[in-house]
């Protein structure tokens, strides 16, 4: 869903449920770190190594999605984009160059991170957490069912946005187009989270870490974030100008309506 949100976030986020939203990015890293880190029953003083390795990840995380947006840091932009009167080339151009470098960032840290817990843990600890990774990916069956679960939700939270508009059936069209442009370039990209998996695990159980084969695996997972930013991109530009000007500023009064719940939301949630 996060990357639905940079696609259709003038259609779909403003029906968006706050209570919908997930972690952060940290705390998603850290959750995932601490299971595993019990999956292997690992010792105080290997515990404290694995968490130093993963210092710079967690860092990196905060500094690049720690922001109200999360995942998203140039939705503004985005939405700046979407309301102007002509699409602005060299901002979306500018979005997408900010959006590739911070994938190739965050890949940094995660490539020097798998090395050195590689060395810390020993070649058991590797196996019993590569089967815990392998038992976190979803069967076939269950991937199919939850793709209709996003399909039904998508669908009714797009065409509530487009009753709000009393759009044309033009818009409809384009937005009905957009929506299945958007759902089809991730679930092609999920497609292949299985056979990633396995690769990823490959790597990790092994005596050593082939650096070339893991430097392959990242370029290939950053390539695959490319073209979807760029799909997303061409998304929006098409739905820019399928959309009357009244039309798009309204959707993006109703993004920032979402977005100023959701920031609301999560300050009440702080402890005092």
């Amino acid at each position: 869903m996060r990357a639905l949100l940079l696609a259709l976030a003038v259609l779909v986020t403003s029906t968006t449920p706050v209570l919908a939203r997930k972690p952060d990015v940290r705390t998603r890293i850290t959750g995932q770190l601490d299971k595993a880190l019990k999956v292997i029953k690992a010792p105080k003083d290997q515990r404290a190594q694995v968490q130093r390795a993963m210092a710079d990840v967690l860092r990196i995380a905060d500094d690049l999605f720690g922001g109200p947006n999360g995942m998203m840091p140039e939705l503004e932009e985005i939405l700046a984009v979407f309301a102007a009167e002509r699409v602005d080339d060299k901002a979306v151009e500018s979005i997408k160059t900010r959006r590739n470098a911070r994938h190739h960032r965050m890949g940094d840290a995660l490539e020097k991170a798998f090395i050195e817990v590689h060395a810390i843990l020993s070649a058991e600890q590797r196996r019993k957490i590569a089967d815990h990774g392998r038992g976190q990916v979803t069967g076939a069956h269950m991937r199919a069912f939850k793709e209709k679960i996003i399909d039904g939700f998508v669908g009714a939270a797009v065409e509530d946005v487009l009753d709000q508009l009393a759009a044309s059936q033009a818009e409809r069209n384009a937005a009905h187009v957009a929506r299945d442009q958007v759902l089809g370039a991730i679930k092609a990209a999920r497609s292949s989270r299985p056979a990633s998996a396995e690769e990823l695990a490959a790597l990790f159980t092994a005596d050593a870490v082939d650096k070339d084969a893991l430097a392959k695996f990242r370029a290939a997972r950053e390539d695959q974030l490319r073209v979807l930013g760029d799909q997303f991109a061409t998304v929006i530009i098409e739905l820019h100008a399928a959309l009357t000007p009244a039309h798009r500023k309204q959707i993006v009064e109703l993004v920032r309506a979402r977005q100023a719940r959701r920031e609301a939301t999560s300050t009440s949630d702080t402890p005092l």
